[in-house]
């Protein structure tokens, strides 16, 4: 998408005035046309890529000195549109009634780079970046100097060096055997303990 800006001043000075600040800036003279009066002015103003209409009207008013400044602000880099909408309504341009001041041009993707692969494949982040020697190139991991693989080690415990959690803090054996015990309580019965009888007699 592009953004053609119409602007006209009331004199030949203001409008390249209006162009050099636009230039100062970054914005390329290319992308800048700066048309007065005389003989071809209307296609000059077309070539400039402004609409047919517009075209027409803009080159009546061009008398008695007026001049046209005409930008095409691309798409990119972002901004540039507004930069320049700025600047040139900062020297104070003449309205045109039945002129749009701003019109878009969507633009169509070139052929030769839409929907296609570079030439040759080159690939990024390889050894010598370069898309032109595509032969010469290897892999991503040699062109940071990294091994392609690296040597498993096995490990039996949670914690590297091979020590056991148990043996690694504290002295504690890895399996503990299991007493069996035949009371609640520690050698003795609950039963007993209260001086209760275990069995009792049923008359």
């Amino acid at each position: 998408m592009t953004t053609i800006i119409t602007r006209l001043y009331d004199s030949a000075e203001t409008a390249h005035a209006a162009a050099t600040a636009l230039t100062d800036l970054g914005v390329p003279t290319s992308l800048i046309d700066v048309v007065g009066e005389g003989a071809g002015a209307a296609a000059k103003i077309a070539d400039a890529r402004v609409s047919k209409g517009s075209a027409g009207a803009l080159a009546a008013q061009l008398k008695g000195g007026r001049t046209l400044v005409v930008v095409r602000a691309p798409f990119s880099p972002i901004g540039m549109a507004r930069t320049a909408l700025e600047v040139t309504d900062s020297f104070h341009p003449i309205a045109v009634a039945g002129v749009k001041s701003s019109e878009y041009v969507r633009e169509k993707p070139k052929g030769d780079l839409f929907l296609s692969i570079l030439r040759d494949h080159p690939r990024f982040l390889s050894s010598d970046m370069n898309p032109g020697q595509n032969r010469k190139r290897g892999t991503i991991s040699s062109a940071f100097g990294m091994r392609t693989l690296s040597k498993h080690k096995e490990r039996n415990s949670a914690i590297s060096g091979g020590a056991f959690m148990s043996t690694k803090f504290l002295p504690f054996p890895l399996l503990s055997r299991s007493k069996t015990r035949t009371s609640a309580g520690p050698g003795r019965t609950i039963s007993s303990m209260l001086g209760l009888a275990t069995v009792s007699r049923r008359d």
